[in-house]
Parts: C-alpha cells; structure tokens; sequence
C-alpha cells in the first residue's frame, strides 16, 4: 500500500504529508519522500529513541540526511509533537539555522516568560516573531503546527487559536544549512525533552492549523 492510500485508510481528514514525510518515534515508523527508511536515516543518534519517543537529556540530536535536505527548503507546514519534563526555562523542541552564522533560521521555542510559545524566523536584518500568550504551555504533551513560507509565518499549538507574527508585513527567504531537536544545532538542552512526531506538509491553509495542532 502507498504512503497516500495507508493516511485514507486510516481516514485521515487533514490532507496527506508532502510526498509522504513522517516520522514516529512513538511507533518507530519513518518515512520521507514517501520512502519508508529507518531512524539511523533521520538523526544522528537513533539509540536514544525509546518507547517515550526520541529522548534528549544533554546534547541536541542532529536531523540528517533526506530529512533534513527537505526541512531546508523552509517551505512547508510543520506539525511537531513533542513531551518536557518539570521546566520553566527555555524549550527548544526543533530549531532550524545555518549553523556557521547562527542566522537564517526557524526556531520553534517554549520560552520562559509566561512559558508560552514562540516561533520565530530570521535571515540578516530580516526578522519575524509570533508569539501565542493566551496560554502557558506547561509540562507533558504538545503538539505544533507551523506554517513557515517566505511570505508567511503562523502557528497554532494545541488546538488554540492561530497566532502570526507582529510588525510590519515582511517577506523574506532563508538558507539555514543545519537542524536539530532538543536545541540549536551543536548546542545542548536545558530540560529532558521527548520528540514524539513530526511531519511535513504542504503550506497549509490558516485554517487547518488548529485542527493539526491537536
């Protein structure tokens, strides 16, 4: 059975991944491009995934190979769920930058203040952040569904309303050249976080975001 006709018998209703990218560490399921390969194909360390998902407790985990070259693009709807442990710091489920200037880049965080979430995008004097304060975003389980185009950034997290960012209307493209869950590429993580899924979409119309994000 294909990628598509296995997502409509399973009766998906939101429209199916961009030639079929998913990845569960939950079911230890991976699939990009609509390839099924395996989790040493997708990050740098497949040995910390456990029955709780993708486990970070120090060090980042690295995105690589076809994965990657697909989140590079900077073009799509990203729906992430992810779990973190007792934290009021700074979470950074999955961050997404050109790792020799630290710019050009997407960063998808649970800040400290108010411990809401925030996403952001950023290429030189370019810069554009969306912020959801209706709610903290506190332990436990997440989900996030982020639009990300060079015209457009907007999210919704957990079901809620959709946020985008504010200031003047920007377009912009970005080159980020490296990514990672749990953090900046090459960097650590602050609290044990636990990536549960991800998936690549085409952009997604504003609507459908708070029905993928929960």
């Amino acid at each position: 059975m294909t990628w598509f006709g296995a997502w409509a018998a399973q009766g998906g209703s939101s429209p199916p991944p961009i030639d079929g990218t998913v990845i569960n560490f939950l079911t230890e399921s991976y699939t990009v491009n609509g390839i099924t390969v395996t989790a040493g194909d997708v990050v740098a360390n497949p040995e910390l995934i456990t029955v709780d998902g993708l486990v970070i407790t120090e060090d980042v985990v690295d995105i690589i190979g076809d994965l990657l070259t697909l989140l590079l693009t900077a073009n799509y709807t990203l729906v992430l769920a992810w779990d973190h442990l007792t934290y009021t710091g700074n979470i950074v489920p999955l961050a997404i930058i050109n790792s020799g200037t630290s710019d050009d880049g997407l960063i998808i965080k649970r800040q400290s203040s108010g411990e809401f979430m925030n996403v952001s995008d950023f290429s030189g004097a370019h810069f554009r952040g969306a912020v959801d304060s209706s709610a903290a975003v506190g332990d436990n389980g997440h989900k996030i569904a982020v639009t990300r185009t060079d015209a457009k950034l907007k999210f919704s997290v957990d079901g809620r309303s959709v946020v985008t960012y504010s200031g003047d209307p920007d377009t912009f493209a970005i080159a980020p050249t490296a990514a990672s869950f749990g953090g900046l590429p090459g960097g650590f993580t602050f609290a044990e976080v636990r990536i549960q899924s991800l998936t690549v979409l085409d952009p997604q119309d504003d609507s459908l975001l708070p029905s993928l994000s929960v």
